[in-house]
């Protein structure tokens, strides 16, 4: 991974908005973009696609951790 100001000016913007995930590749992606010549669609595509698989991962992860919790609750007072 080469080291890109534009993504030192961009990460903390993506922060502010609430992107982590996205902050968090888009050294990788700006990486890709140059080197795969993405167009700006596809590189904006494929980042926002990175950062929507993290937040549904992250959401399947706490509602499975509330059933599991949920579950625990109703076995032991059931």
């Amino acid at each position: 991974m080469i080291a890109r100001p534009e993504a030192a000016a961009l990460e903390p913007l993506l922060e502010q908005l609430g992107l982590r995930q996205a902050a968090a590749v888009l050294p990788d992606w700006l990486d890709r973009a140059a080197s795969q010549e993405l167009s700006y669609a596809d590189f904006l595509h494929g980042l926002l696609e990175e950062e929507s698989v993290a937040r549904t991962n992250a959401a399947t992860q706490k509602r499975l951790r509330q059933a599991g919790q949920t579950f625990e609750v109703q076995r032991l007072t059931g």
